[in-house]
């Protein structure tokens, strides 16, 4: 064995099983300077820098949301239910259509039309939601003429 893996073995307990001289470069062939502080090879993956959270902005100012109808509702029309409370999957097919145009030609065979399905699948979300308040902090919100039971409710919504 190599003096300087004997030497790693005795003083910090490492062994290099089956190593020896031959797996590394002599102290020959690198002038002399052995200095064993590096693995050849990586032991972790490779690094592509910091961890993303570090370079990630976090704004301060918390943005609330108003609830309502989404942009799909307003062009599609009115939302419908699919399906009851049981059903834990829906599955939707869908047909898109598919093609290539091309310019008109006596001889041409090119332009194709077909079609595609697929069918889309939505998992249900259950949930359920808790609203409290107490006798005094309806009354309290009352002396400001606002129906505070109610309002607690609407936010459930």
């Amino acid at each position: 064995m190599d003096r300087h893996l004997q030497a790693v073995s005795d003083k910090f307990g490492i062994h290099f099983m089956g190593a020896d001289a031959r797996l590394l470069p002599t102290e020959k062939e690198l002038g002399g300077r052995l200095a064993m502080d590096a693995t050849p090879e990586l032991i972790s993956i490779s690094s592509s820098g910091i961890p993303a959270f570090l370079s990630t902005y976090i704004d301060p100012n918390v943005i609330e949301f108003l609830i309502a109808p989404n942009k799909a509702t307003e062009i599609v029309g009115q939302e419908t239910k699919k399906g009851d409370w049981t059903m834990e999957t829906s599955m939707f097919p869908i047909v898109e259509y598919t093609g290539m145009v091309s310019s008109d030609g006596d001889y041409s065979e090119t332009g194709i039309g077909g079609a595609n399905t697929n069918w889309v699948q939505r998992q249900s979300y259950t949930y359920q939601i808790t609203v409290e308040f107490g006798e005094r902090e309806i009354e309290k919100m009352g002396l400001a003429r606002i129906d505070w039971a109610n309002e607690k409710r609407a936010g459930a919504i």
